[in-house]
Order: structure tokens, then sequence, then C-alpha cells
């Protein structure tokens, strides 16, 4: 295992990037053992031999931080979108606001974080951000947007400087389906900007949809179901779906819950991973690959998948043989070139994980995991949490 990077106590939700120019990796992830919760951060500039002290990125006017994720520009430019809020007298969250903080090039620090979002509006609900810069130098960022009349639409905040933000929609605004964690991937051989997201109509029958955009973010095609109950019969789990765009194709991976659904945090009692290859309308290209090691478990939980601009892909994932599974891994497999897809086993980086799906717990996981890969070399930030509470951790793999 590599170097744990952070130093608080309970942290999960970790973002990792790489500039590919400088080298220069930056980590992020929530700091839960804070109050109010903020945003811890580190960078390495020797590709994770060493990293600086962690520091802090808080949201204005004393707000809880949460759902950290990094993009960085051509200029080498990080940039950190996450979601700020405050919390009644029951512990709900109301006033949220998403936020953006820039790292200029060089720097080991962020400068004060500038909302993306209306400021104006304080009754929204707001969930899990995602960040993505294109070619044009354009960041966008996606989200989800519950407005105060129950109307749903995974929505986007566009910017060509961090500074100033403009706001649209990604889906339609709907009173019926609930978009959510929704995950941009880039193909810069076509300039076309894809969101994977999961589609929830009520219940438990998610479905995993995909729209794309010619124009970086302003305007989308409407969502095409990829998997789910409506289309491949399959119960999607209630977990992030995540993707990469290369040469013209998609390939998106996702959960199927193969028991029932639990209760409890949307945990399942198990779960395989799923890669499809699609066209660049969402169409299938391929037929599906089974992700998983079996050896490792029957439960795998916050896959992430990425490729560097050759195409070299990579997958990483926790894995269990069930909840509450005090012998659980974190594993990295490489995928090989998405021309020609050609799973490798997995390796499991750390073991034993406690493999819990509780988030009032101090080992709690997170709900999302960090990978970014460049020059057929995978880098990974992810949650330890054996022995004592959860903390960040890094590890590389060529």
């Amino acid at each position: 295992m590599g170097p744990v990077i952070s130093e608080g106590i309970i942290e999960a939700e970790t973002s990792i990037v790489i500039d590919p120019a400088s080298k220069r990796l930056g980590v992020a992830w929530i700091s839960l053992g804070v109050a109010p919760s903020a945003m811890g951060f580190a960078f390495s500039t020797d590709l994770g031999a060493s990293w600086t002290m962690p520091g802090e990125v808080t949201a204005p006017a004393g707000r809880e931080s949460s759902d950290p994720v990094l993009a960085v520009d051509a200029a080498g430019n990080f940039f950190l979108a996450f979601v700020g809020f405050r919390r009644d007298q029951g512990g709900n969250p109301f006033d949220m606001h998403i936020y953006v903080a820039e790292s200029p090039a060089g720097s080991t620090t962020f400068l004060p974080p500038v909302e993306a979002t209306d400021p104006n509006n304080t009754t929204a609900q707001y969930d899990k951000p995602w960040i993505v810069v294109t070619k044009n130098g354009t960041i966008a960022v996606s989200y989800l947007f519950q407005r105060t009349d129950l109307t749903y639409s995974e929505a986007i905040s566009r910017s060509p400087n961090g500074q100033t933000w403009t706001q649209g929609n990604i889906t339609p605004v709907t009173g019926t389906t609930a978009y959510n964690l929704s995950y941009f991937c880039y193909d810069a051989s076509t300039a076309r900007l894809h969101a994977v997201m999961i589609a929830d109509s009520g219940g438990t029958n998610f479905d995993v949809v995909m729209a794309h955009s010619d124009d970086n973010g302003q305007s989308w095609s409407l969502p095409v179901s990829i998997a789910g109950k409506s289309t491949t019969g399959e119960q999607i789990a209630a977990d992030d779906p995540t993707c990469v765009a290369f040469g013209g194709k998609v390939y998106a991976l996702y959960g199927v819950a193969t028991g029932p659904l639990m209760q409890q945090d949307g945990a399942q009692s198990s779960i395989s991973l799923n890669l499809v290859t699609l066209t660049q309308n969402g169409s299938v290209k391929a037929g599906v690959q089974k992700i998983q090691d079996p050896s490792a478990g029957t439960v795998f939980q916050h896959a992430t998948i990425a490729a560097d601009q050759a195409g070299n892909a990579f997958v990483v994932y926790y894995a269990a043989s069930s909840d509450d599974d005090m012998n659980g891994s974190y594993r990295v497999a490489h995928l090989g070139n998405v021309a020609n897809l050609a799973p490798q086993p997995s390796q499991a980086y750390v073991t034993p994980i406690y493999y819990t799906i509780v988030r009032a717990s101090q080992t709690w996981l997170g709900d999302y995991t960090g990978l970014t890969v460049d020059k057929g070399t995978a880098y990974t930030s992810f949650v330890t949490n054996e022995p004592g509470p959860s903390q960040i951790a890094f590890t590389s793999l060529p």
C-alpha cells in the first residue's frame, strides 16, 4: 500500500487527478472529524513518492462541505468542486450551494471558493457534483438540482475561467424522475462530452442513462437508457456509474444487484460490475463484460474506470464477502487498451478493509473512490480503515 496522505479523523469520498505536463498529482477528500466538515487536499510533484502537508478548503460562512471532485485544465490549473450546506436541528441539510475552488498551476493551495450555482437560490437541494474541463477550456460542473416544487433535473454550471458561471440543465426538468450521480467523460478526439447517471422513477427500479453534448455542455441530447429493468432487465445498484470516452466510443461501468436491495444506505446483498461498450449516441456496441474478480468476494462496490490519452484503462473497486466483512479488500485491475479490452486479474492493494456501508461509522468507506491514469500507470486514492478511523491512502500501478 502507498502512503496515508491525510492526517485527520474520519476522512472519505476521495478524488484524484494528474496534470500530464507537470506530473503534479492532486487528491481531495471530506474531512469529517472537524466541525464543520471541510475539503481536505494534498499535492505531489513526484508522482506520489511524497506529498504536501494536508490543507483544507472550507465552504463560506461556516457551512458544511461534502462531495469533493477534482479536474485539471491544459494549463495545469486544478479545480475542486464540492457542495456546501447548513444543517437544521434535525441534522437535515438546507441552504445548499455548489462551489468551485482553483489551485493555480504550480501552487500547493487553493484560492477561496466561488459559487457555481445561483447564489440567490437558498431553497434548492443539490447533490453530488462532478467536474470536467473540455478542450476549449470550458469548466463544467454537474449536480442534482431538486427544486422546491419537487421537480428534479441533473443540472450543469459552466464557466470559462472558474469565476463567472452560467446555469442550465443536462436532463429535462421533471417531477417524476430524479436523475443523480452524474459522471462526466470527455472524448477529446470528437470534442463530445458525455454524462452517465442514475435515473430513479420511484422505488428501487433504477436505470443507467447517458446524454451527450457537442457544445461544451451548453445543450444536451435526451438521456438514453443503457441499462436497467426497462432495457436490459437488470436491477441497477444504487452506486455511482462511471465511464471513459475514447475514439468515438464510450465505456460505461455500473453495478448490478443480484440480490434484494437492503434498506440502509442503499446497500445490496450482492453486486457485480458490468462494463458495456457504447457508440457515441448510447447504443450498445459490444456486450457486457464482467469486471469483478470472483475470487475476491460477492460484493463489489464503488468502482471507478479511467483511461489515459492513449486508451490504457484501469478499474478500482472494493470487494467483500458481505456487508460488515472485516476481511474486505481494495483492488486495482488493468483492463488493457480500450481498443481491445482484455481485463487482467485484479490485485488487492489493501487487505484487510472493513467493508461497511454505514455512513455514521468512523470506518465509513464513502460513496466513491479516486482514479486517474497517465502513460500506462494508474494512480488511485481510497479509504483505508483498519485499524482505526477512515483515512485517505494512495497507490500507483504501472
